[in-house]
């Protein structure tokens, strides 16, 4: 969401199309547990499009278009722009059609297009100093396992192995058919879950495999930054705790059905 300098909405003679000023941000994520790593890339890309230099490693960022690293000025093509304002108040060098959009506009952005977003301040504990206002973030109500789209992958093709070559082994090291292999889960699962919890683990060798992955997932996890929520509630949190005004950046969108 951006704002047109007056300049742009003059009648005055061409000039160098000035910076528009940026705002808000929008993250959206189809699966809400991926909105935490969202969060986490849109707190890394704001410091740098904002000059927070004390907050990005320029090298990481260093390109054709910006070899120094950091950003100062950039160009943002738009095939389609939805104007707030009805078309004949944006009239001048924007040309809207009927429905207020614009194809083949473009957008210059500067560090001072990001002037309006602030961190917010560290508490004593050292949390905080995040961009929350004008960050906002569009999911769906769905129910949440606690794990990004990206750590769950690796974590399911881990545990699926583990337990294929369990059944392997219990099969005398022959590959099973996929029917019996079906039925080898299905019987694993049911004396599991029939199973009183031990005081002790059983320590036979698939809980054995299973229980390296909790380790894993800590892993995992632990190297993202320390100073960032580690998933989606801690993100959320973040905007509950500061009320009213910032939980409302927080949009829940029921999926709509394809016409087609």
């Amino acid at each position: 969401l951006v704002s047109l300098s007056s300049r742009e909405n003059s009648n005055s003679p061409p000039a160098p199309r000035p910076a528009v000023e940026v705002l808000a941000v929008f993250e959206f994520k189809r699966n809400p547990d991926d909105v935490a790593r969202g969060f986490h890339s849109r707190q890394t890309t704001l410091a740098w499009l904002a000059g927070d230099e004390a907050r990005y490693d320029p090298r990481e960022w260093a390109n054709r278009r910006h070899p120094s690293g950091h950003f100062r000025r950039g160009y943002h093509p738009m095939r389609l722009a939805r104007w707030v304002k009805p078309p004949h108040e944006t009239r001048g060098s924007v040309e809207a059609d009927a429905k207020g959009g614009k194809v083949g506009k473009v957008l210059v952005l500067t560090r001072d297009s990001f002037r309006g977003f602030r961190r917010t301040h560290r508490d004593a504990q050292g949390r905080g100093g995040f961009y929350l206002d004008g960050v906002w973030l569009v999911t769906r109500p769905r129910t949440m396992c606690g794990l990004d789209a990206k750590l769950r992958a690796p974590l399911m093709e881990i545990a699926g192995s583990h337990v294929s070559a369990h059944v392997v082994q219990s099969c005398g090291g022959s590959v099973p058919s996929p029917e019996d292999f079906f039925l080898a889960v299905d019987a694993l699962r049911r004396e599991r879950v029939a199973q009183a919890p031990p005081s002790i683990p059983r320590d036979d060798p698939l809980r054995a495999k299973l229980r390296t992955l909790h380790g894993w997932v800590l892993r995992a996890v632990g190297e993202k930054s320390a100073a960032l929520p580690n998933d989606t509630r801690g993100v959320l949190e973040l905007y509950l705790d500061r009320g009213e005004r910032s939980a409302s950046q927080v949009l829940l969108v029921e999926e709509q059905p394809n016409p087609r």
